[in-house]
């Protein structure tokens, strides 16, 4: 209600539907250059301050180009970070087979972690969430819905065949399953940022350093109080952020 209460008062001056391409604070005045999807047109924009949000891999594989470049302390930084692929599925069952007392499950080979939300909250808990990052997900991505049978068959494994024989299924047979694969999102590009073997904590601090008093640096990526990797690290990035404009300001 906080957010909404503060955002309807500026929500006409937000560009949706646009794709920055280009970040130049040359001038006094920043200009910010892009694409407006919905018009099929150019746009650019001065603005006097900017809040870079976007993920580790956006900024690695340079989908927006900055002028002049970020300094070095950054470049260095991005070199010692990544952010594997990462995908979530859910698997929708007509019984629950794993034990209603159970929330997780670890050590699969095909994936490495199953959790069920619904443990203390639901006495119909019958839906399973699977996670899976890094090289696995990146070859069950290239399955798409191909994945649900080898997913459901490492399950089987494990629970004596009950998974494919409780997987939920629509009118043409087809399990009911929803697979989140964030590796495919062109604005996301995968899951959450890590550090290189080498890298510290340094990397993150120089990544979220202001340019300039003109650029700022925000989301988990650039969390510096060990919560990267979650919302609630993006959330406290935000606001680290935010007052980093009004003392510039």
């Amino acid at each position: 209600d906080a957010l909404l209460s503060r955002f309807s008062k500026v929500s006409s001056d937000v560009f949706y539907n646009s794709e920055v391409n280009e970040i130049d604070y040359t001038g006094e005045k920043i200009v910010v250059s892009g694409f407006d999807s919905k018009n099929a047109v150019p746009f650019s924009v001065e603005v006097d301050r900017v809040i870079v949000t976007v993920p580790l891999t956006v900024l690695k594989k340079q989908r927006i180009i900055f002028t002049p470049s970020m300094p070095s302390t950054k470049i260095t930084a991005l070199s010692r970070m990544d952010m594997d692929p990462v995908l979530r599925v859910l698997l929708d069952f007509k019984a629950n087979f794993w034990g209603t007392s159970s929330g997780f499950l670890y050590g699969g080979t095909e994936a490495p972690e199953h959790f069920t939300s619904g443990v203390g909250r639901s006495d119909i808990n019958r839906t399973m969430s699977v996670t899976v990052g890094g090289a696995k997900a990146a070859e069950l991505s290239l399955l798409g819905k191909g994945a649900i049978p080898v997913l459901l068959g490492e399950l089987d494994t494990i629970f004596e065949g009950k998974a494919t024989s409780t997987i939920r299924k629509d009118i043409n047979d087809n399990s009911i399953a929803i697979i989140q694969d964030w590796s495919l999102e062109p604005f996301i590009g995968g899951g959450a940022s890590y550090v290189k073997p080498g890298g510290t904590n340094q990397d993150r601090i120089d990544l979220a350093a202001p340019i300039e008093s003109k650029l700022f640096f925000a989301g988990e990526a650039t969390d510096i109080n060990g919560e990267f990797g979650t919302l609630n690290g993006a959330l406290l990035s935000a606001e680290r952020a935010a007052e980093e404009v009004m003392d510039s300001i």
